[in-house]
């Protein structure tokens, strides 16, 4: 109980500091007079970047320790936070979207990785699932309060030493991800569980290695496409959606940006529901994707205020269900030696989903409405899943056991 209230309580922490961000994320380069689709690009470039190093990075933690590649990331995203604070040309920001990319990619798997191994070893695996949707949804508390705080912190910071607006947010954040590096020494205090290389494990330890053993398996391949989605519908909604609520309503108040404390339920509920019906991790992977792109097509037609907002928040409802069953499927997949590795493959899918549907979107923004987008992503989503879903009745499905 001790070892999951710390757990908690970082999650909770680190939620803290990213809601301060994303609170005025989109509204904050808008306000620096960047054009919609040049905000696109500066936020997508990131997780192209994070694409890029993610089993990379995944791997080093797995030979070298996950908390000593988790506090390095932290450390790294703290200061492309405060860049974003401190300096405020087009040049700067791209540097910040690289550096939080690289961050991105060191904590991917980092962290998860180690507690896992951690639940493992204390013969409390079965518990994982729903440990994760706890885990997530403290991580989205502490979005929520913060990113409500966030939407307020604009009118309310003064100019200090020519820091003002949405500038204060990412300054903010940086220094709650401050208190989370110096705490994580208190809070992750077992000791490294990194597997390290071995001979046995060196054929597997390779990019290569890890890619084809992954993609051998179809269920493990399903979940990669099934991330794909989930990135390029995150990084449709979420990247965008105050811009749109700014189109609706051009006088819209900060403060309603941060109602998005919905995620916070989703990772619960899914463990209830799933639990009364019996539905299977494998089961919810087919099914929430259709619930939360169906949103998405309805976010398309949407043009008030009152109706977008409830609408937004089922997304955020829906999507964070998804998050509970893809952790648990892709762990009972792994091995220690690989086990953030394989997570960062996961993650890898993520957020090459998100950044290429931010880049794209970036330039087909010069000339196509957001909404039309948002239609034509949603019925893509729900056409590529069904068809997924059908194709996949063909195989049994295995019977995986979690392995230290």
């Amino acid at each position: 109980m001790y070892f999951k209230a710390r757990l908690v309580a970082g999650q909770t922490l680190s939620g803290l500091a990213y809601g301060f961000w994303l609170a005025t994320a989109g509204i904050y380069f808008i306000d620096k007079g960047l054009e919609l689709w040049m905000v696109g690009l500066i936020l997508g470039l990131g997780p192209v970047v994070t694409a890029a190093l993610e089993v990379p990075f995944g791997m080093l933690a797995d030979r070298h320790g996950r908390l000593r590649i988790y506090r390095l990331s932290v450390l790294i995203i703290l200061i492309d936070l405060a860049m974003l604070s401190l300096f405020h040309s087009v040049p700067m920001f791209i540097a910040a979207s690289v550096l939080g990319g690289i961050g991105q990619a060191l904590q991917s798997g980092s962290l998860d990785a180690w507690y896992v191994q951690q639940l493992n070893q204390r013969g409390e695996g079965e518990k994982l699932e729903i440990l994760s949707g706890h885990l997530q949804a403290a991580m989205a508390a502490g979005m929520a309060v913060a990113a409500i705080a966030g939407g307020y912190t604009p009118d309310f910071m003064p100019n200090f030493m020519g820091i003002s607006g949405t500038e204060w947010n990412p300054l903010i954040a940086s220094g709650v991800l401050m208190a989370v590096l110096l705490l994580s020494y208190g809070l992750y205090f077992e000791g490294e569980n990194h597997h390290g290389a071995s001979a046995e494990d060196a054929p597997h330890q390779s990019i290569g290695g890890i890619l084809r053993g992954a993609l051998r398996k179809p269920f493990v391949a399903e979940l990669l496409l099934v991330g794909v989605l989930a990135g390029a519908s995150i990084a449709a909604i979420d990247l965008f959606w105050q811009p749109r609520l700014r189109e609706i309503a051009p006088d819209i108040s900060y403060a309603i940006f941060g109602y998005f404390a919905a995620a916070i339920l989703g990772p619960l509920l899914i463990g209830q529901i799933a639990k009364a019906f019996n539905i299977s991790p494998r089961r919810q992977m087919r099914l929430i994707p259709l619930g939360f792109f169906g949103v998405i097509l309805a976010l398309g037609f949407i043009g008030s205020v009152p109706v977008f907002v409830p609408v937004y928040l089922a997304f955020m409802l829906l999507f964070s269900m998804l998050s509970p069953a893809t952790f648990t499927l892709i762990n009972e997949a792994s091995e220690n030696h690989n086990r953030s590795a394989m997570q960062s493959l996961t993650s890898l899918t993520f957020t090459l989903g998100a950044g290429t549907t931010a880049l794209g979107l970036s330039w087909i923004l010069r000339s196509s409405a957001l909404s039309a987008l948002w239609i034509g992503i949603a019925l893509f989503g729900i056409t590529l899943t069904l068809g997924k879903n059908l194709y996949m009745r063909r195989f049994a499905e295995p019977e995986i056991e979690a392995s230290d």
